[in-house]
């Protein structure tokens, strides 16, 4: 019985290559794809990893350097590591659905005390989710 060992691993951007134009055959005519916006820009930014032992990979060949943002100033308040629903964000939560008001209204309530909707350090959705498990837990 053969065993198949992995030896080299690929990750590349998410960026990498470019979209490729693509016809569909209709009524005996070649029809366009209607145009999506598309995040890629031929970035080269990647990282080989090579086994030399079982289970343990080194780097083989890194490249740094992106050719785009890699978040927009709109879009950094979205991104996973910018969202936590601190013990104050969840006291606003938690204070408002005892006095019946809900996670909207006390999102709203959160960017006046915050100065703005990307300060606030969580979404609307962060905001529903955690009203969720609190009832889950209480009910």
């Amino acid at each position: 019985m053969r065993t198949i060992e992995i030896i080299l691993k690929h990750y590349v951007c998410s960026c990498e290559g470019f979209n490729e134009l693509r016809f569909q055959k209709m009524n005996g005519e070649e029809v366009k794809e209607r145009k999506t916006v598309s995040r890629r820009c031929g970035c080269k930014a990647k990282m080989i990893l090579m086994s030399m032992i079982p289970d343990k990979y080194f780097a083989f060949f890194f490249v740094e350097e992106h050719n785009h943002d890699l978040a927009s100033e709109t879009g950094r308040q979205f991104l996973r590591a910018n969202r936590e629903m601190n013990i104050g964000l969840r006291n606003i939560v938690y204070d408002g659905s005892k006095i019946n008001i809900g996670c909207s209204k006390s999102f709203f309530f959160a960017k006046e005390l915050f100065g703005g909707y990307s300060n606030i350090g969580a979404t609307l959705r962060d905001f529903w989710n955690f009203d969720r498990d609190v009832k889950l837990f209480c009910w």
